[in-house]
C-alpha cells in the first residue's frame, strides 16, 4: 500500500490546527474592547444616511464603508461583535489564501509556513479583532495572489495562464473598492508578477489592465472619489512605517527575518520567487512611506501579506529539517503576544501608540459601555432626550447604535458647542416636550479631548449639571450632563 497520502494528510491537519488556533485568537472576547471611533462610522454608514452625509465614504476614499458591515445589523446580537467576527473570518481567509499562493509557487511546506505565520502574526491578530476596513484589503490582496500564483504554474497552458492572471490581478484590484489607497500596492504586485513570469508580454499587459479596471470603473461611476484624502505636507520620518511592524513583531520578527535572509542566500530553484516577494514587500513599504501623510499601522495590511509571504518563502529555502527551529521559536514568541492581546490588550507588548489609539486613549471606546449604562439608568427614571456630538466620537456612535436597538432611548446627533447648535437643541426640546410631556429631561453625552460641549454649555445659561464623568487612562474623558435648553 502506498504511503504517499500520509504527508499530505499531516500537512492538512497542521494547517487546520493553525487555522483553529488563529480563529481562537481572533474570536475570543471580541466584545471586551470598547468601540473605536472608526468602527462606529463603519457600522453606521451602511444604515444611517445622516452618517453618510457627514462622513462621506466616497469622498474619504473608502467606498466599502457604505456597505461592508451592513450584514452586522441582521443578527440579534451586538452589531459590533458581529462586525468584528466578520473581520476575523476575513483574517482566516487571508491566511488560507496566502497558503494557497505559497503552495503554488514553492510547495506545501511554504504554504504551511505562510498560513501559520499569518495566523499568529500579532499585527494581523490585533487588527482582525476590530471592525476595520483594512483587513478586507489584505484578504483581497492574498486571494488575488492565490489565483495569480496558481494560474502561472508551468504546467498550465498559455491560455489558462492568461485567464488566471487576469482573474487574479482583477481580484486584487477590487481592493480599491474597499479603500482607494490599495492602489499603492500596484508596484509591489507588479514585482511579484515579474518574479512568477519573468518575460514581459501580453500576459503582463492583460494583468495590469485587469488590476486597474476596478479603479477606472469606480472613479468613473463615483464622482468625487477620494477628494477628502489627506495630502502629505511632509513625509513621515524615515522608516516610520517599519517601526509599527517592528513594534508588533518584536524579537520573533527579527529571528524570522534573519532566518529568511539566510534562506534566501541558498542557491537553487525558487530563489527568484523568494527574492521577488522580498523585494515586493520592501517596495510596498517604501511606497506607503512616501504616500501616507499619517502612518497608521492598520493601513499596512496588504503590505504585511507580502512581508509574511517573503518570510515564509525565505524560511522554506532552508533544506534542513532543523531550519524550522527559527519558525517554531518565533511562533512561541508571537503566541505569547497574541494571548496578551486577547487577555489584556491595554498592556500587551505592542506599540504603545496603538494601545492608546484603540484601547485607552481619546479615540478609544474606554468607558463607553459604562456611559451607556448610566444613560439607560437616567432614561429609566423618566423620558429623556440624549444629545450627542454629530459623529466622529466613540460615545456618539455607540449611543446612536444603542438607540437603534432600544426604542426607549431618544438620541439626537447634534453638536452643542456653538450658538447654532444650542438653538437647534432648543427647537428639539420644544418638540420633545410636546411629544413626551413637560417632564422630559435633556442629557448631553460629551466624549473626547477636548470636549467643546462641556466647555460651551458650562459658559452658556442652560443650567448644565454634570451627572457622571469618566477619565480615560491615556487622555480624553466622557461627560454626561443634564441641561435645561
Amino acid at each position: 500500500m502506498s504511503t504517499a497520502p500520509a504527508p499530505r494528510i499531516r500537512l492538512l491537519l497542521l494547517g487546520g490546527g493553525f487555522l483553529l488556533l488563529g480563529g481562537a485568537l481572533r474570536f475570543t472576547a471580541l466584545g471586551e474592547v470598547g468601540l473605536f471611533v472608526d468602527e462606529g462610522g463603519h457600522l453606521l454608514a451602511p444604515v444611517d444616511a445622516d452618517v453618510r452625509r457627514v462622513i462621506d465614504p466616497v469622498a474619504e476614499g473608502k467606498p466599502a464603508m457604505a456597505w461592508l458591515f451592513a450584514p452586522a445589523h441582521g443578527f440579534p446580537l451586538d452589531p459590533l461583535v458581529v462586525a468584528r467576527g466578520l473581520v476575523a473570518l476575513l483574517g482566516l481567509g487571508t491566511a488560507a489564501a496566502l497558503a494557497v499562493a505559497l503552495h503554488a509557487v514553492a510547495g506545501a511546506r511554504a504554504g504551511l509556513l505562510g498560513l501559520a505565520l499569518w495566523a499568529l502574526c500579532p499585527f494581523a491578530v490585533f487588527h482582525e479583532r476590530l471592525a476595520l476596513l483594512d483587513p478586507a484589503v489584505g484578504f483581497l490582496t492574498a486571494a488575488g495572489l492565490a489565483l495569480l500564483a496558481r494560474a502561472l504554474r508551468t504546467d498550465r497552458t498559455p491560455s489558462a495562464r492568461l485567464r488566471g492572471a487576469v482573474l487574479g490581478a482583477g481580484l486584487a484590484g477590487t481592493a480599491v473598492a474597499v479603500k482607494v489607497s490599495a492602489l499603492a500596492l500596484a508596484p509591489a504586485l507588479g514585482v511579484v508578477l515579474l518574479a512568477l513570469a519573468p518575460r514581459p508580454g501580453r500576459l503582463h499587459l492583460a494583468a495590469l489592465a485587469a488590476y486597474l479596471a476596478p479603479a477606472a470603473l469606480l472613479f468613473a461611476a463615483l464622482p468625487g472619489l477620494g477628494q477628502r484624502l489627506p495630502v502629505a505636507a511632509a513625509a513621515p520620518p524615515p522608516l516610520a512605517l517599519w517601526s509599527w511592524t517592528a513594534g508588533y513583531g518584536g524579537w520573533p520578527l527579527a529571528v524570522l527575518g534573519a532566518a529568511a535572509l539566510a534562506g534566501l542566500a541558498h542557491p537553487g530553484s525558487g530563489r527568484r520567487t523568494a527574492a521577488g516577494f522580498a523585494l515586493a514587500a520592501l517596495l510596498a513599504f517604501g511606497v506607503a512611506q512616501a504616500l501616507y501623510p499619517v502612518p497608521y499601522a492598520r493601513y499596512l495590511h496588504g503590505e504585511h501579506v507580502l512581508l509574511v509571504g517573503a518570510l515564509a518563502l525565505g524560511l522554506d529555502r532552508w533544506r534542513s529539517r532543523f531550519a524550522l527551529a527559527p519558525a517554531l521559536i518565533a511562533a512561541v514568541g508571537w503566541l505569547w503576544t497574541d494571548l496578551a492581546l486577547v487577555r489584556d490588550p491595554a498592556r500587551a507588548p505592542v506599540p504603545r501608540a496603538e494601545r492608546v489609539q484603540y484601547v485607552s486613549g481619546p479615540w478609544s471606546g474606554d468607558g463607553v459601555a459604562a456611559a451607556l449604562v448610566r444613560v439607560r439608568a437616567e432614561a429609566a427614571r423618566g423620558p429623556a432626550v440624549v444629545f450627542v456630538r454629530r459623529y466622529s466620537r466613540p460615545a456618539s456612535y455607540a449611543a446612536v447604535l444603542a438607540a437603534r436597538r432600544d426604542p426607549a432611548l431618544h438620541v439626537v446627533p447634534l453638536s452643542l458647542d456653538t450658538p447654532t447648535g444650542l438653538a437647534g437643541a432648543r427647537a428639539v426640546a420644544a418638540r420633545a416636550r410636546a411629544l413626551l410631556g413637560p417632564a422630559v429631561r435633556f442629557l448631553v453625552l460629551a466624549d473626547g479631548e477636548p470636549r467643546p460641549e462641556s466647555a460651551f454649555l458650562a459658559a452658556a445659561e442652560v443650567g448644565a449639571r454634570v451627572l457622571w464623568t469618566h477619565a480615560k487612562p491615556d487622555g480624553g474623558a466622557i461627560d454626561l450632563l443634564e441641561i435645561v435648553p
